[in-house]
C-alpha cells in the first residue's frame, strides 16, 4: 500500500538581529552608515529619521541632507519568515558648511 508524496514544507526563521550600525564618514550633505551582515537575512530594513528604507547592502549613503543638522538611524534584517528585532538608536550630525571669505581691497588695504 503507497501514497502519493507530501509536499516539502521548509521553515524559515527570523533573521538575528544586526550588529555594528556605525556611522562611515560625514560630509555637510551626506552620512554614510556601515554594518556587519546577518547569516540567512535576504535584506535590511533601514530607519533615517523615522522613514524605512530597504537595501539587500550592508551600507548606505543618506545624502541630501541640511549642514549642521541632528539625525537617527537603526536597522534590521528580514528575511522570507519575516523581520528581526530593531538595533539600538545611533546618532549623527552633518558637518557645518565651509564659510566662504570674501576679500576686496581699497587702495592700500584688504578687507576682509
Amino acid at each position: 500500500n503507497t501514497s502519493a508524496w507530501t509536499a516539502i514544507l521548509t521553515q524559515s526563521t527570523l533573521p538575528t538581529s544586526v550588529t555594528g550600525l556605525t556611522i562611515n564618514t560625514v560630509t555637510n550633505a551626506a552620512i554614510a552608515l556601515k554594518w556587519n551582515a546577518v547569516t540567512g537575512a535576504t535584506g535590511y530594513d533601514l530607519e533615517i529619521d523615522g522613514t524605512v528604507v530597504s537595501t539587500t547592502a550592508t551600507a548606505y549613503n543618506k545624502s541630501g541632507l541640511v549642514a549642521n543638522t541632528d539625525h537617527t538611524f537603526r536597522i534590521r534584517s528580514k528575511n522570507a519568515a519575516g523581520v528581526g528585532t530593531w538595533s539600538d538608536l545611533i546618532s549623527g550630525t552633518t558637518q557645518l558648511n565651509t564659510p566662504v571669505l570674501k576679500a576686496t581691497s581699497e587702495e592700500m588695504a584688504i578687507n576682509l
